[in-house]
């Protein structure tokens, strides 16, 4: 979605690369000569900028090769933006919700459809972004309360939700609780982002739901996912993903945590 919008914060420079090609100089010179007619035509407040070596070369390293076809793909009707549109953002597959980030108190009210076709909408008119709900905090992309919050304060607004969609689970990306898959509040809630790409480090691993029962596969390896949130369950599920681990496991710090906590009690 950030893509399409045109929040780049976080595109690799690989990802330009993989859409050069031979034109793509001829393209970005274009857009360049384009950009300053432009601006000569529509002066801004400020003044014209100094359309020097120094300013080209800047501009040129912002966009770099690869830049411009990687944006027209983008759009909402490019050949990436149109399949990101043609996806549900949220979607419930038997008694399970799945999406990326979660849901709000603020969306709890609408159906799974109305969600899924405001989500399109302001992807593909970016005038409704404003106030709307792809970008929203309480949004299905951007939600982080289920993660974040403390349970007993989070629970009326989780049970709200999973009533509201008939729901027993709720499954989730987005927000790294721990470097393995985490169950939350009794297991009706699932995190399932464990940092795995490069930046974060984190390991291979993913939810597996199979015949009704919840497992991590946690570097090939298959766990049973804990059904409560009570320590001893939880602290057995995540010695046995560190012992998984490298040392130091990532995983140290959590172990740490329950352990210190159930002294404390």
């Amino acid at each position: 979605a950030m893509n399409v919008y045109g929040d780049l914060r976080y595109v690799h420079p690989g990802e330009y690369e993989a859409f050069r090609n031979m034109n793509s100089s001829k393209l970005r010179d274009s857009y360049y000569q384009n950009h300053v007619e432009y601006l000569e035509r529509n002066p801004p407040p400020e003044g014209l900028p100094n359309f020097n070596l120094t300013y080209k070369e800047k501009w040129f390293r912002d966009r770099p090769l690869g830049f411009f076809e990687h944006r027209l793909q983008f759009t909402p009707n490019g050949k990436y933006g149109r399949w990101i549109r043609n996806h549900n953002a949220i979607i419930k597959i038997n008694d399970i919700l799945f999406l990326h980030g979660g849901i709000g108190p603020d969306y709890v009210p609408l159906t799974i459809p109305e969600i899924n076709n405001r989500v399109r909408s302001e992807l593909k008119d970016f005038s409704r972004l404003g106030g709307g709900i792809v970008i929203d905090p309480e949004g299905p992309l951007w939600y982080r309360g289920l993660a974040q919050h403390d349970q007993e304060s989070e629970e009326p607004h989780l049970q709200a939700l999973l009533n509201q969609h008939g729901a027993k689970r709720i499954v989730m990306g987005h927000t790294i609780v721990a470097q393995a898959v985490m169950p939350r509040f009794g297991g009706r809630a699932i995190f399932i982002d464990v940092g795995m790409s490069a930046f974060y480090g984190g390991p291979a691993a993913c939810l597996l739901i199979e015949g009704g029962q919840l497992f991590a596969i946690h570097r090939g390896k298959k766990l049973p996912l804990p059904r409560t949130d009570s320590q001893p369950d939880l602290l057995a599920y995540l010695k046995q993903a560190a012992a998984l681990d490298p040392a130091p496991s990532p995983l140290a710090k959590n172990i740490a945590g329950l352990e210190a906590k159930a002294a404390a009690e």
